[in-house]
C-alpha cells in the first residue's frame, strides 16, 4: 500500500473514533517509511490518546527531528506534561512558541503547563499535615 494511502487510512480511523486502528495503520506506514514525519506525528497523538505516553514521547521525539514543527513539539509538550516530565514540557512548549508565536492552542497549552509545573512544586515544597 502508498504511504499516502496508509497515512489516509490512520486518518480516517481516527475519525470514526477507532483509535486502535489509527494507531496500527500508522505503524504499518513506519514500517515501511521508519522516518516518515507525518505518520511519527499521528502515531504519537494517537499513543497520547491511548494514554501510552513513553511511546507517545518516543514518537514525537522523532517527529520534530525528522521535521520540526510548532504543533509536533505541542503535542511532545502534552505529552511530557502527562508523563509529569514538566521541564521537558516547558522546553518543547517553548520551541512550538518559537515556531508560531501567534498559535493560541500553543499559547493554551504554555499555559496549562506553567499552572500545572507551578502546582507540583507548591505539593513538593509545601509541608504536609
Amino acid at each position: 500500500m502508498l504511504p499516502t494511502t496508509l497515512l489516509e487510512q490512520a486518518r480516517q480511523h481516527r475519525q470514526a473514533g477507532q483509535t486502535e486502528a489509527a494507531l496500527a495503520a500508522a505503524k504499518n506506514l513506519l514500517a515501511t517509511d521508519p522516518l516518515h514525519p507525518e505518520a511519527l506525528s499521528l502515531a504519537g497523538v494517537l499513543s497520547i490518546e491511548l494514554n501510552r505516553i513513553e511511546q507517545a514521547i518516543h514518537y514525537l521525539k522523532l517527529a520534530t527531528e525528522q521535521a520540526p514543527k510548532a504543533e509536533t513539539y505541542n503535542d511532545l509538550a502534552v505529552a511530557y506534561l502527562a508523563a509529569k516530565e514538566y521541564p521537558s514540557a516547558i522546553t518543547n512548549i517553548i520551541h512550538s512558541v518559537d515556531l508560531d508565536p501567534d498559535n493560541s492552542k500553543t499559547r493554551v497549552a504554555q499555559t496549562v503547563i506553567e499552572q500545572q509545573y507551578a502546582a507540583a512544586l507548591t505539593a513538593v515544597t509545601e509541608p504536609s499535615d
